[in-house]
C-alpha cells in the first residue's frame, strides 16, 4: 500500500522540467504551451462561422452545415482535376 502512495507523491514532487517534458510527451507542444501561457484573441475581425457539423465525408467529398445553417460541399482536387 505504501508503494502506491509514494508513486503518487513522486509524480507531484517532480521538478518543473520533468513535469514540462512529461506534459509535452503526453499532450503535445501547442496544448502544453497554451496551458502554460494562455492567450486572449481580440480584434475587429471575427471568423465567418464558428462551428460546423459534418454531414457526409468520404475520400472525395465533404458536406458540412455551418453554425448559420449554410450547407457547403467540398470536393478534393487532384493534380489531374485542378482547374488552374
Amino acid at each position: 500500500a505504501t508503494t502506491s502512495s509514494s508513486s503518487n507523491n513522486d509524480s507531484k514532487s517532480q521538478n518543473p522540467m520533468d513535469q514540462l517534458r512529461q506534459s509535452l510527451q503526453q499532450r503535445g507542444i501547442v496544448s502544453t504551451f497554451l496551458d502554460k501561457f494562455p492567450i486572449r484573441l481580440q480584434g475587429p475581425l471575427t471568423a465567418p462561422f464558428g462551428e460546423f457539423e459534418i454531414l457526409y465525408l468520404d475520400e472525395d467529398i465533404r458536406i458540412t452545415r455551418t453554425g448559420q445553417n449554410y450547407i457547403a460541399v467540398n470536393r478534393r482536387v487532384t493534380p489531374e482535376t485542378a482547374w488552374f
